[in-house]
């Protein structure tokens, strides 16, 4: 059996052909194989995470983050706005002076997945 630390080292998949070798075995004690549950279902909850879209909160404190200054999200225009600006919508993506380019890639992405969220969903947040 590997220490809570060791298996933090392997991969999911080195985890789970570790633990079905183990169980395949027949001697083990169940306390035993909690580090390995809790190691997979550690993998599964990122998964998870990343799996999700974002919501307009969570975008909306990124990029307030960004500029420095509160940014709302308007659920009768889908757009999200930086005081009187839009800053992005699912039409044009970027007004002004907010040039799509100028926006680091991971405030881009996280536009983008949530859009198409609300793409998928049909719904508006």
């Amino acid at each position: 059996m590997k220490s809570k630390e060791a298996l933090e080292k392997l991969s999911t998949k080195q985890v789970a052909i570790e633990l079905f070798n183990i169980v395949s075995n027949g001697k083990y004690d169940t306390n035993d194989l909690v580090p390995y549950f809790d190691r997979i279902d550690k993998a599964l909850t990122e998964l998870e995470e990343i799996k999700r879209y974002p919501t307009a909160d969570e975008v909306c404190e990124a990029l307030s983050e960004y500029f420095a200054k509160e940014t709302i999200y308007d659920k009768q225009f889908k757009e999200f706005r930086k005081g009187f600006r839009v800053v992005a919508n699912p039409r044009e993506n970027i007004y002004n002076e907010y040039d799509l380019l100028g926006l680091p890639p991971h405030l881009i992405t996280l536009i983008g997945r949530f859009y198409e969220g609300l793409e998928k969903a049909g719904k508006e947040e």
